[in-house]
């Protein structure tokens, strides 16, 4: 009886999953849908200065928006065809201005591809060398203890505050790979015990961090970033804290997440999950960039990404690991992989 009753459950099972189906709903759902097509709006109207200027002296893009509803109520069968609806704006605007309808088309093509590809890349030992910045930074913060605060360097050595680093790792186990939240731990652990105020720890914090975004690009990288930029959603997916902003490449990003601020770090699938969300772009369509085996390659791969590996020092893949789709050794060459 027993047997029968496993075998009828398993009959069900095969049954249920025969018979059961999920319909679902993409753009708002899965991603957030506004943003993406703000974006590729802007893109596209900042193309047509470049190639087709007498478009942008004739119209506007509230001029366009009074367009499509025109068509909308021309053609109202096809007001949720939003490709005829945006084609036959473009015809008009290019016919009106002066220019063959058929480069339209060249206009779909191009807010489609910013509608609909990403690249999320990783930073630190990707676009840049990180361990000379990091020893660098480390050693004009003690530098500017010794000058600031003489009864810190008379305490402890940089020995000593990497094994206090070390405690805070292990006092909190989740914060591991909040780097700040962890040098700010050290400094004022070190600067109450040394007899200062906690409160004067910030600035030493604000110190090195200004000297750990003084980071210099690998060669072609800024240049590769503007044409990423151009034809692609590129969105920074780090587990360290390099500001953008402080190092003056910001505009060149659609998005950036960092693991601190997640809550989740690479390789975990749960970042990767939200760079795709952000993207408002298929999966399928978005190449991952790093320099780690396992956090940026295994971890995208996981998530369903095709990954590119920089690999500048030529290191070997790890063996029983899938390797990556493509392996560079320079950031340059994502122009030949990417656009090729």
């Amino acid at each position: 009886l027993a047997t029968i009753t496993a075998k009828l459950k398993d009959e069900n099972k095969r049954i249920m999953s025969r018979n059961r189906a999920i319909t679902i709903d993409l753009d708002d759902t899965l991603w957030d849908c506004h943003p993406v097509i703000r974006e590729a709006e802007s893109k596209l109207w900042e193309w047509f200065e470049t190639n087709y200027p007498k478009i942008s002296d004739n119209y506007t893009q509230e001029m366009v928006a009074e367009l499509r509803k025109k068509v909308v109520k021309d053609c109202p069968k096809k007001s949720h065809d939003y490709k005829f609806l945006r084609r036959s704006v473009l015809r008009t605007i290019f016919l009106t201005s002066g220019y063959d309808q058929k480069f339209a088309e060249d206009a779909f093509d191009f807010f489609d591809m910013h509608r609909n590809r990403a690249i999320t890349i990783d930073l630190d030992d990707t676009l840049w060398d990180c361990h000379p910045v990091i020893r660098v930074a480390e050693s004009k913060l003690w530098e500017w203890l010794e000058t600031n605060y003489p009864k810190i360097s008379d305490n402890y050595t940089q020995e000593m505050a990497a094994d206090l680093r070390k405690k805070v790792v292990k006092d909190y186990p989740k914060k591991s790979h909040d780097y700040k939240f962890l040098r700010r731990s050290v400094l004022k652990t070190i600067f109450l015990t040394s007899g200062y105020d906690q409160k004067f720890a910030e600035d030493a914090f604000d110190f090195f961090d200004m000297h750990r975004n003084n980071v210099t690009l690998f060669e072609g990288a800024i240049e590769t970033l503007e044409m990423l930029s151009t034809n692609f959603r590129v969105i920074a997916l780090t587990n360290g804290n390099a500001d953008l902003v402080k190092i003056g490449i910001n505009h060149l990003f659609f998005d950036v997440i960092y693991a601190a601020d997640f809550g989740y770090a690479k390789p975990d699938i749960k970042i990767f999950n939200e760079a795709i969300r952000r993207s408002g772009v298929n999966k399928k369509d978005i190449y991952h960039v790093g320099d780690h085996p396992v956090n940026d390659i295994v971890g995208a791969q996981k998530a369903g990404l095709r990954t590119i590996w920089m690999n500048p020092t030529g290191i070997p893949w790890p063996e029983n690991s899938k390797e990556p789709d493509y392996t560079i050794e320079k950031i340059t060459s994502l122009q030949d992989i990417l656009m090729g």
